[in-house]
């Protein structure tokens, strides 16, 4: 650390004390999220995109001890799961404020959507590329000609 640095850390010490304590702490978590190198931070609710499209597909919750559970199904949501690794107990919605303990929901769909807009996102990997386009065949109700471009098939189709 050079005179400047520490000369400046002083400075900013004296003016708002605790700045170097919080630092700290923010550094020791950067360190921990660094070194599990999962690009995910630990008792986070991120809200997770399907890759092909980027349409929402669910939660995904990350435990104090790094064990991810996504909930992709809408009636996951408001459901209590315990870490099967540390015993730590979430739901999704209740982490958000949209439910009380009861399960009632506290606030109007409008602002359901806006509060998980602000959860940070995560794309879901499946690991399979994204699908080929499809015609439908075989619908004798009506006769539809397809005039775009010839759909790609998967090798051994």
């Amino acid at each position: 650390m050079g005179l400047l640095q520490g000369l400046k850390e002083s400075i900013v010490e004296l003016l708002q004390p605790g700045t170097r304590q919080t630092l700290g702490e923010a550094r020791a978590l950067r360190e921990m999220y660094d070194a599990r190198n999962t690009n995910m931070l630990p008792n986070t609710l991120y809200r997770v995109h399907n890759h092909e499209r980027g349409n929402f597909a669910g939660f995904s919750f990350v435990c104090n001890c790094g064990v991810e559970y996504q909930l992709l199904n809408i009636t996951d949501w408001t459901r209590e799961y315990e870490c099967k690794a540390c015993g730590a107990k979430f739901c999704a919605y209740r982490m958000l404020g949209i439910i009380d303990a009861d399960g009632n929901y506290l606030m109007k769909q409008s602002e359901i959507e806006a509060r998980i807009a602000k959860l940070p996102m995560r794309p879901r990997l499946s690991g399979r590329p994204a699908p080929s386009p499809f015609i439908e065949i075989g619908n004798d109700e009506a006769s539809v000609e397809w005039d775009g471009p010839r759909p790609s098939v998967p090798a051994g189709w």
